[in-house]
């Protein structure tokens, strides 16, 4: 990854462009990843659970009245290294947004603006949790405004793209 930001932000073109779309493409893999990790967890989580109630059940009946149940052992230690895992991954899908896509975004080139609106748009569709937020919002609506027709078109995928989907949490307006 780091040498994709280093060579994301070179002046010459094809560095820049090679880099972002290198980064891109990571970045994708890793969305999806991170999608993956968090449907995992889920899984591990409501089965620590259900082992917990079926621990409570068992010491009810026994002297230790009142103790909550716990999991196995087995169980809460594969949350734990998923866990570990998700949050790697979500480290290096923050690393890519805040050293790449932030900076390519606004490139000055038009293709590589637009790479990172089908980026984004490939990201929400992905993993809505984590990217149909003002954060990552922000910048396809800043792109609206853009001199390139074909920037402004991704740009515009994007937003209709999220407000089309009733499924989205979408963040409301902030209150004061």
């Amino acid at each position: 990854v780091e040498w994709m930001i280093v060579f994301g932000n070179a002046t010459a073109y094809p560095f820049r462009h090679a880099a972002t779309v290198a980064a891109m493409a990571l970045g994708t893999g890793l969305v999806h990843r991170s999608k993956e990790h968090d449907e995992t967890l889920a899984r591990l989580d409501k089965k620590a659970e259900g082992e917990a109630r079926k621990n409570q059940k068992r010491q009810s009946t026994s002297v230790n009245k009142g103790s909550k149940g716990v999991a196995n052992a087995s169980t809460l230690k594969a949350c734990t290294a998923m866990k570990a895992k998700r949050d790697l991954v979500l480290q290096k899908i923050q690393l890519i947004w805040t050293d790449v896509f932030r900076g390519r975004y606004r490139d000055t080139t038009p293709a590589v603006r637009q790479l990172c609106m089908k980026s984004l748009s490939s990201w929400m569709r992905a993993y809505p949790e984590m990217f149909v937020a003002t954060e990552y919002l922000k910048h396809a609506g800043w792109l609206l405004c853009d001199p390139s027709k074909e920037v402004r078109r991704e740009a515009f995928a994007v937003v209709r793209e999220v407000f089309a989907c009733k499924d989205y949490n979408l963040p409301g307006p902030q209150q004061k």
